[in-house]
């Protein structure tokens, strides 16, 4: 049978590539060119901080679990952020405008959550202050310093609880064929399981070659990194 040439194939691979490519099997992102893989996990590795190193995703049947058709593998980086990192940190992220709100509406509740449990714990300190002053700006103009600085340390505590954190994510999956999609998540709604994706920003290439997957890739890492933060 004639076969159409694909240039740079490790031998190794030559085989799954006539038996998958060339017959339009699908093709698990493990078995793919190590070129390709290796692009891929480079450009997870050098621009993003994340816990730890690219993760592959399991993509193959096995008893108690049964991958969706579309996942014929890829790779991902994650991080975690408290919302006191997330709202003071050096790295804002790009959100979208409801995204945005429901995060920033989330603060301020909590913030506020914070004072009431912070008047009734130091109550009979607070009485004669009145209650427009009960601020951290209001108790330090007073001079009530310790009490300033105890109602700050609450309300920092309580943005640095897991039930308070974001979680970001960067996944490149290939489609078994010839697509690469990259999806750039923002969870926070149901913290600190993280299971519901708040945002996702998506970027999608049709190649098998090396080089243009490794342009594609080169040409969206700004925006990814917005999306995602560093």
């Amino acid at each position: 049978m004639r076969t159409k040439k694909i240039d740079n194939i490790e031998p190794h691979n030559w085989a799954i590539y006539h038996e998958k490519v060339l017959t339009r099997q699908p093709l698990y992102f493990d078995q793919l060119k190590l070129g390709l893989q290796n692009t891929v996990k480079d450009w997870l590795t050098d621009n993003f901080d994340a816990y730890e190193e690219p993760e592959a995703f399991e993509c193959r049947s096995r008893d108690g679990y049964i991958p969706h058709y579309w996942n014929k593998g890829g790779l991902r980086i994650y991080n975690r952020r408290s919302l006191s990192e997330f709202q003071f940190g050096d790295n804002p992220i790009s959100l979208e405008t409801d995204v945005e709100t429901k995060v920033n509406d989330y603060i301020i509740a909590d913030q506020k959550a914070v004072l009431e449990f912070f008047k009734d714990q130091y109550a009979k300190e607070l009485k004669s202050i009145p209650d427009k002053k009960i601020s951290y700006d209001g108790l330090d103009k007073l001079g009530k310093h310790d009490l300033a600085y105890k109602l700050s340390e609450m309300q920092d505590d309580s943005l640095n609880e897991d039930e308070n954190s974001t979680f970001h994510e960067v996944r490149v999956m290939f489609d078994g064929f010839k697509k690469f999609t990259v999806d750039v998540m923002f969870r926070f709604s149901d913290a600190p399981y993280h299971r519901t994706c708040d945002q996702c920003k998506t970027y999608t290439i049709e190649t098998l070659d090396i080089r243009k997957l490794r342009k594609f890739l080169k040409s969206i890492t700004k925006e990814v990194i917005d999306y995602y933060g560093n």
